[in-house]
């Protein structure tokens, strides 16, 4: 489903400048080691989005503070709305990125959103719970226009010229922004997908690096 999302994403963007895509990356923040997991880097007319994919088909209800997962198999599965966890990371990356830029007065917008793309999707979410939130039928709206729910009245801003996208993907390679391919280990344990996450922990599958059947 995340892949599905991904290849989405990719087939939604107009096919010129400024637009580029960068997917499954995981950037160093120095001030504290942590390593932040990002789906999806994306340059749009006239910001630059952090991307969290949440691929869950079915129905997903709540609000800003509680999200509830209702899969299409049955039974309910508890979500921690994503939208304040990427906004830390935008606010990371804004800060991170400006450091590296050859004209960092001239940075865009860094916005953080919450994608998703599961076709089969009934959303019942609440109006504070849908701020930053898009499904497949507004992701181009949203990269193009910066439409979508919560975005700022009248905001619409300048396209991002040339010189700022190439300033922008040079100072994305000045940071340390790497493919999610590296594997991470905890002792015996090879660190897999990520399950949950927060301020100051993550949660992860677990495999032994000896014993595929203890996890």
């Amino acid at each position: 489903h995340e892949q599905e999302g991904i290849d989405y994403a990719r087939g939604g963007l107009p096919n010129a400048d400024p637009y580029q895509l960068w997917a499954l990356a995981e950037l160093l923040d120095p001030s504290t080691g942590h390593l932040h997991e990002l789906d999806l880097i994306i340059l749009g007319h006239s910001a630059l989005y952090l991307v969290e994919l949440k691929a869950h088909p079915g129905r997903i209800t709540g609000d800003s503070v509680d999200w509830w997962w209702y899969p299409p198999e049955g039974g309910r599965v508890y979500l921690e709305p994503p939208l304040k966890r990427i906004n830390l990371k935008a606010k990371i990356f804004k800060g991170l990125l400006r450091r590296h830029m050859q004209y960092p007065a001239n940075a865009p917008r860094v916005e953080g959103l919450v994608f998703l793309p599961a076709q089969k999707l009934k959303l019942d979410l609440a109006p504070q719970g849908r701020i930053g939130v898009v499904t497949r039928d507004g992701f181009r709206a949203a990269i193009t226009q910066h439409d979508f729910h919560g975005a700022p009245a009248g905001w619409q801003g300048r396209r991002i010229s040339l010189p700022v996208m190439r300033d922008v993907t040079k100072a994305l390679h000045k940071m340390d922004i790497r493919p999610r391919e590296a594997k991470m280990h905890a002792g015996s344990y090879e660190l897999r997908r990520l399950l949950a996450e927060g301020e100051g922990y993550q949660d992860r599958e677990a495999v032994h690096r000896h014993n595929n059947n203890i996890r």
